[in-house]
């Protein structure tokens, strides 16, 4: 089959040389067209924030998975994006970054087998409901072998966080305000171990 990568942007305006920092302005990537333009897969939207201000997408290699029709094609997308709100009652500021594998079946049009192996975000957010600042981080390696078996492995987490809390006592009136660091449990999209393509969908077996 006739193999031809197309990015089909959105409709935002940017500037092709302008850069944020060390990266390119893109905007976000849509679709895949192959097969002499007959076909299109659609890609859904990665959630980095309001403004996505890089996007990219490279196809890491093209495997038999279901044992019929064409390779399956395997996906690696990139994308980054910011979130900036500041008013009188608020101030907001947040970028985040994620790396995502799609195992696409060309023929059928299906995503198979998709996986978030690398997050990080960086926040600041001060809202009447939450104070709080820090930065999240996960990561895991993705393996698929000649079979298509996919194992998921090493995987590290790391978060830093802190909070303002209320002092218990108070001075001419008005109450103190410190920050103190809290702890949560990140957990990536998916788990340790690995996955088999059985009776059409990837199952965990391990």
């Amino acid at each position: 089959m006739n193999q031809i990568l197309i990015l089909i942007f959105s409709a935002f305006t940017f500037l092709p040389n302008s850069t944020i920092g060390q990266d390119k302005i893109s905007v976000p990537i849509k679709k895949y067209i192959y097969n002499n333009f007959k076909d299109t897969i659609k890609f859904t939207k990665l959630d980095v924030g309001y403004f996505p201000f890089f996007d990219s997408l490279k196809i890491i290699d093209s495997i038999q998975i279901d044992g019929q029709g064409s390779k399956e094609i395997i996906f690696y997308r990139i994308c980054k994006g910011q979130i900036e709100e500041h008013g009188g009652t608020f101030d907001v500021s947040e970028k985040k970054e994620i790396g995502k594998y799609e195992i696409w079946n060309l023929d059928t049009k299906i995503c198979l087998f998709e996986a978030v192996n690398y997050m990080r975000s960086d926040f600041k957010r001060f809202r009447v409901y939450e104070q709080s600042e820090g930065n999240e981080f996960y990561k895991y390696d993705l393996i698929i072998d000649s079979v298509g078996k996919i194992t998921l492995k090493n995987f590290k987490t790391k978060v830093q966080a802190t909070t303002l809390k209320q002092k218990s006592s108070k001075k001419n009136g008005i109450f103190k305000m410190r920050k103190v660091p809290y702890y949560y449990v990140l957990k990536p999209d998916n788990e340790e171990g690995d996955y088999k393509f059985i009776n059409g969908k990837y199952s965990k077996y391990n």
